[in-house]
């Protein structure tokens, strides 16, 4: 059983009538790639009932949709793992009403009740997945990750935006997942779509700004740039 209780929103949400598209659809992006960091609630400390025993995957990350859905959305293999899992493409779900995707979350398997979710972030956590996905081939070549875009394009973003957490190099204030190494060069090229996925929605409890108000081509640009920036 999890034990834990969802909180209200953590990152000054404007208030409800003033919330753009892109601030929800990244609110409920920030939720799919890890709810509670995105709800500064605790970490469940039990397997999601879904996992399939064995894996390795520690009891929190096994609550995590890209643990089974992927930072593609496409399914296929736990993250982080080479092991094979029966979880379905989202792609099916674009374009459709967020209603039935928050059932689904909340009920049976899935687990996601009241007290993990609040209703509110079950709604946007369900919009994101009906509205928020991309596809990685808009960005990068999805067999080499290679951006589409154009490096000294992605500069100025960089150097406006990114820099100041980051630094010059991309080698400060990294919170990467298990295995990833502390440096946005090297995720940029190993962990495109992961990349993709944050800079589009942030990173769960942290002041990193998302970046959907970028165009397609800029948010490619983006990940060209990173991908010319040093190892650690």
């Amino acid at each position: 059983m999890v034990t834990c209780l969802a909180l209200a929103q953590d990152d000054g949400a404007p208030l409800l009538a003033d919330r753009s598209p892109e601030w929800q659809l990244a609110r409920g992006g920030r939720l799919y790639d890890n709810w509670f960091a995105a709800q500064l609630a605790e970490p469940p400390f039990t397997p999601h009932p879904m996992l399939p025993a064995g894996t390795g995957v520690e009891p929190a990350t096994s609550w995590r949709c890209p643990t089974c859905h992927g930072w593609d959305y496409a399914g296929g293999r736990i993250a982080g793992t080479d092991r094979a899992l029966d979880a379905p493409s989202l792609a099916g779900m674009r374009g459709g009403d967020p209603a039935p995707v928050a059932a689904t979350l909340k009920a049976g398997s899935h687990g996601y009740t009241d007290a993990i979710l609040t209703e509110e972030s079950l709604y946007l956590l369900a919009r994101f997945v009906v509205e928020g996905q991309h596809d990685v081939a808009t960005y990068a070549d999805p067999e080499t990750g290679a951006a589409n875009g154009h490096p000294l394009d992605g500069r100025p973003i960089y150097q406006g935006v990114c820099i100041s957490c980051h630094d010059v190099d991309g080698l400060a204030y990294i919170e990467g997942e298990p295995g990833d190494l502390a440096s946005l060069g090297w995720l940029a090229r190993a962990r495109p779509a992961q990349v993709l996925h944050k800079i589009r929605n942030g990173q769960p409890g942290t002041e990193m700004v998302q970046l959907r108000f970028l165009t397609d081509a800029q948010i490619s640009d983006l990940l060209a740039y990173l991908q010319t920036l040093p190892d650690p």
